[in-house]
């Protein structure tokens, strides 16, 4: 296959593309019906901070469960309740978003 030939196929391909939205409207028009396009659930910077938010929990329960297994109970105390505050911390900054 040539170079030209891939090009020319690319092309087709886009042209196929902006004929089957055409071809969308049309049918919804002839249908009386609605175009409702929905927008995305979270923007690419409050998954960011989620991700930040199940980042810092499960740092927290973990470092929590190390000190209980060296049986450290009031660092383990100590660093839950650090967990708990940080957690709530970031939730109100992805919250103030």
């Amino acid at each position: 296959m040539k170079k030209t030939d891939s090009r020319r196929a690319f092309l087709d391909f886009c042209d196929t593309l902006k004929n089957t939205e055409k071809d969308k409207d049309h049918f919804l028009n002839a249908a009386r019906l609605q175009r409702i396009e929905r927008q995305p659930a979270f923007t690419g910077s409050q998954l960011v901070k989620l991700a930040c938010l199940i980042a810092v929990a499960m740092i927290g329960s973990t470092g929590a469960v190390c000190m209980a297994l060296l049986g450290n109970g009031s660092g383990c105390a100590l660093v839950t309740i650090v967990s708990v505050v940080v957690s709530m911390l970031v939730g109100a900054v992805i919250l103030m978003d």
